[in-house]
């Protein structure tokens, strides 16, 4: 059982990091590639706001992936909740402390 409970925490501590690596991606990856101004012939009229305030333009598939990359940074984020809630229920990473003196 400790194993099934061991292998349940790293799966929802996985999500955490995925979600929380895809939604920095994107965010940097459009601050550095995405312009600053709208461009209308490749159709880059919508505006996202990326890497704490920075105002940069993308298309409609853009934004939906945007979208979804913040939204799984939060299903992440609830996962790594969990994850701690769980962890701490059933102590099977329970923390070693050694003494000061060793």
């Amino acid at each position: 059982m400790v194993a099934f409970q061991k292998a349940v925490i790293v799966a929802l501590c996985a999500m955490l990091v995925a979600g929380l690596g895809a939604a920095v991606f994107f965010d940097q990856y459009y601050y550095v590639n995405l312009p600053s101004d709208p461009d209308q012939k490749v159709g880059r009229v919508h505006q996202l706001t990326v890497n704490h305030g920075a105002v940069r333009y993308g298309t409609q598939e853009e934004v939906n992936r945007f979208r979804l990359a913040k939204t799984y940074a939060l299903i992440g984020l609830v996962c790594g909740g969990i994850a701690a809630i769980l962890n701490v229920n059933y102590r099977v990473f329970a923390p070693t402390f050694s003494s000061p003196d060793s």
